[in-house]
């Protein structure tokens, strides 16, 4: 598939009608659970995109891209996300000490930024395992969010973030739930701490990259926080097979 057939599979598919919210079944909430395919073309547009932008080499599981990109074509079918193309995934299933934030083009089928990021510091400590959607909970919240605008924090250059999923994620303005830099997400705290810092529930990146970070994804793109948790994956509009009904 050529980059041009990946363009207009992608409007297509953006333009399709949304499906129901349960087409799935996950399975146990401590491991990677399948989404659905049904041989349409949301599979093989995400088999493509796994293997030309060399996914696999940089961690990423592609049951986790195919929820990302699921997820991304619903956002922009209901006009809730601009079309730059830019889908940045966090994977909560992996330890704080591994890098697990992607930053893709999707339609340039490119990998464009690969590091660490933060979780709660009441969602656990080297693993995430508990999140929330509740006020001073300080815990991650799970699901799609909206990127928004940048303001000057106390972190600095910091980026606001809008929850998109009802119950889920939903009051992200209201905790305060920003994209932010921070000194304790490192290679070297890691090596002098065996872990990440934690934040408060922010989603915190490296303070070196933060602004290379906020400059690539503000402005109305769908970052999707990941962990196979089962009343998530269940609940969910977003993960649904939205586009079974275009077959190959």
């Amino acid at each position: 598939m050529n980059y041009r057939a990946f363009i207009l599979l992608s409007l297509c598919l953006s333009v399709s009608t949304i499906g129901s919210a349960n087409d799935h079944k996950p399975g146990p909430p401590n491991q990677q659970t399948t989404p659905p395919t049904n041989g349409n073309l949301v599979e093989i547009l995400v088999h493509h995109l796994y293997e030309t932008a060399q996914l696999e080499k940089y961690h990423l599981d592609e049951n986790v891209l195919r929820y990302a990109f699921t997820g991304y074509l619903n956002l922009r079918g209901r006009g809730q996300i601009l079309d730059k193309g830019i889908l940045t995934v966090i994977d909560f299933s992996r330890p704080s000490t591994q890098k697990r934030m992607w930053i893709i083009n999707v339609v340039k089928q490119k990998l464009l930024l690969y590091t660490y990021v933060a979780h709660g510091v009441n969602s656990g400590a080297n693993l995430a395992t508990e999140f929330s959607n509740v006020p001073e909970s300080f815990k991650s919240s799970l699901g799609f969010y909206v990127t928004a605008e940048t303001y000057e924090g106390k972190h600095g250059l910091s980026l606001a973030l809008d929850g998109a999923e009802p119950t889920i994620n939903c009051k992200a303005r209201e905790r305060a739930i920003v994209l932010h830099g921070s000194d304790y997400v490192s290679a070297q705290h890691i090596l002098s701490k065996g872990r990440l810092g934690r934040s408060q529930g922010c989603p915190a990146v490296p303070m070196d990259i933060k602004d290379k970070i906020i400059k690539l994804i503000k402005h109305r793109t769908a970052l999707f926080i990941y962990y196979p948790d089962e009343n998530y994956l269940r609940k969910s509009t977003y993960l649904n097979n939205a586009f079974s009904g275009l077959t190959q």
